[in-house]
């Protein structure tokens, strides 16, 4: 008997502290929540752009490559041409009598613009190019005035190259 006794006050505290032990509460259930909320919206943020810091950005790099293809054109003596074509851009070099895409340069290969970011349109001297027609960079140093306009969603961007050759990105009002 006297055994028993010893065996059931040493399982009696056991059970006991086991009861209390057999669950979280729920302030620790909902802290826990808070933590991996917090954790996947930081991730989720880090992984996506700003619509206008894309735009600026494509905008920023296309005025860069017009006037190297203006710049390139002087320092060559050779006319260089650029279009835009279904969702992006190629640029041209002059071959006999007609036009080629250049397609072996490290520099002035074809592009695509980034997912949902469209040419909405393309003045030269105020007429509207369409897809395909070249805007012409000739070996000279004057230029033919242009405007590009970009968009992605309600944010639009204009990049501007002026009769010097001069190709900037304008604020759009």
């Amino acid at each position: 008997m006297l055994a028993l006794n010893l065996i059931q006050e040493d399982i009696q505290p056991r059970v006991s502290s086991n009861c209390a032990a057999r669950g979280f509460t729920l302030i620790e259930i909902l802290v826990v929540l808070v933590i991996m909320g917090i954790v996947v919206a930081s991730v989720s943020l880090s992984f996506t752009r700003d619509e206008g810091a894309l735009l600026s950005e494509t905008s920023d790099r296309l005025a860069l490559l017009l006037q190297s293809a203006h710049d390139e054109a002087i320092l060559t003596g050779k006319a260089i041409a650029w279009s835009q074509e279904s969702g992006g851009y190629q640029f041209w070099r002059p071959n006999k009598d007609e036009w080629q895409k250049i397609e072996t340069d490290d520099l002035f290969f074809q592009r695509q613009l980034p997912e949902r970011i469209n040419m909405l349109e393309l003045r030269v001297n105020n007429a509207v190019l369409k897809p395909g027609e070249l805007l012409v960079f000739a070996p000279g140093g004057l230029a033919t005035p242009f405007e590009a306009t970009l968009a992605f969603g309600s944010a639009r961007s204009k990049i501007q190259g002026d009769a010097i050759g001069r190709v900037r990105v304008v604020p759009s009002q």
